[in-house]
């Protein structure tokens, strides 16, 4: 039997309301080369018999059953299991969105001739009638090229190259043989992940249509359980990352040191999250990094920079966190 050539892994946790809507989004694509690897991390809800009925009615479907482990044993599980030609990662409260997409992107892929890495833009759903698409890809002068070091700056600036797993088709064989897995038993694994596999790709597509439905501020989900345990783990694979970076040469250190200046702005504006009792500790850390705020990191970090460059770092803290309040306003009137 010959390998297909996307392998979709998809994690599920508790997610009785959403998994159908992923699954039909797959299995009822024009594409069918491909197979769907689900690994239920020990949900307590109806996910298990909804996830085993797929698998019974189809037959490239692998459903897979294990203790609850957190979302990087998740997804690495699928991927020891996969056996595609790429790699694809949805969430499980996420959905592909045009019948027609994979095709698209299989055309795509034949005709860039097989890049390492194709990267793609999600839609925001805050309600099914409130959608955002922001699509940076337009604004890149290269939709690929040969190495993606030479064209990481524009990349990472534009924030098209941003810490997440499910807006990046891979290679599996870069992960296989690189040895490129989620790291394990911390918050927002994705982010050290990216910064792995960033030195080991080179060639690579923007592909440009949004094909990927991300679903904003379900309750449970990161984007609304941001807490102390997120900061400090973040901060300590800033560190990590950091030191990793070391080994490359100046450019793409730069490079490197701008990607990770994007989740350094997140930690200034979520550093009231932090008790009390621990800013101060906390706060000298974080000026141990304070040279990553610098112009023309990515966009978001320009408009951080500005207020930085007059006011200095606590006042930035103050604004960013205020900031985060009144966005976070907003968003308790957009759940979905």
């Amino acid at each position: 039997m010959n390998n297909p050539f996307f392998s979709i892994i998809i994690p599920v946790y508790n997610l009785e309301n959403y998994i159908e809507e992923c699954i039909d989004s797959i299995v009822n694509q024009e594409f069918n080369d491909l197979e769907v690897i689900i690994i239920n991390d020990g949900s307590s809800d109806r996910s298990h018999q909804i996830c085993l009925n797929y698998n019974e009615k189809h037959s490239h479907i692998s459903y897979i059953y294990q203790e609850n482990s957190g979302v990087a044993i998740t997804r690495n599980n699928g991927l020891k299991n996969a056996r595609g030609q790429y790699i694809i990662f949805i969430d499980g409260d996420d959905y592909i969105i045009n019948k027609n997409a994979l095709s698209n992107l299989y055309r795509a892929i034949i005709d860039s001739n097989y890049p390492d890495i194709i990267l793609h833009e999600e839609t925001r759903l805050f309600s099914k009638s409130n959608l955002y698409y922001e699509n940076n890809i337009e604004l890149i002068k290269n939709n690929q090229g040969a190495h993606i070091s030479d064209n990481l700056d524009e990349l990472i600036y534009n924030e098209i190259i941003v810490a997440s797993p499910w807006d990046k088709i891979v290679k599996r064989t870069i992960l296989i043989n690189h040895n490129i897995s989620f790291p394990k038993n911390i918050k927002s694994e994705d982010m050290l992940w990216v910064a792995d596999l960033l030195p080991h790709v080179q060639s690579y597509l923007l592909f440009p249509n949004s094909i990927y439905m991300y679903r904003q501020n379900r309750i449970g989900s990161f984007t609304t359980s941001v807490n102390d345990k997120h900061l400090y783990d973040i901060f300590e694979m800033l560190e990590i990352g950091l030191v990793k970076n070391q080994k490359y040469d100046l450019i793409f250190q730069k490079n490197l040191e701008h990607y990770w200046a994007e989740h350094y702005v997140f930690l200034l504006m979520n550093f009231n999250i932090i008790p009390k009792e621990s800013r101060q500790i906390f706060l000298r850390n974080l000026k141990k990094y304070q040279y990553l705020l610098v112009k023309g990191a990515t966009k978001n970090v320009d408009k951080v920079y500005k207020f930085y460059n007059y006011f200095g770092l606590k006042n930035t803290i103050k604004l960013l966190n205020f900031f985060r309040l009144i966005n976070n306003l907003n968003k308790k009137y957009r759940l979905v």
